[in-house]
C-alpha cells in the first residue's frame, strides 16, 4: 500500500476531486458515463502535461 506521504496532496479545487465527487454521487443518474470519465481524464492529462506536471 502506498504511503500517503509519498504523494502530493491534491488541492480541494482540483478537477480530479470534482470528477471523483461526481462518480460517487448518491444519485446514479448524476454520475458520469464511462465515456465522460475518460474524456475528462484525457483532458486533465493534457492540461497537466502542458503545465509540466
Amino acid at each position: 500500500i502506498p504511503d500517503p506521504a509519498d504523494h502530493p496532496r491534491l488541492p480541494e479545487d482540483d478537477p480530479l476531486w470534482d470528477l471523483l465527487r461526481e462518480c460517487w454521487s448518491q444519485s446514479p443518474e448524476a454520475r458520469p458515463t464511462i465515456n465522460t470519465v475518460l474524456q475528462k481524464l484525457e483532458s486533465e492529462r493534457e492540461r497537466r502535461s502542458a503545465l509540466g506536471n
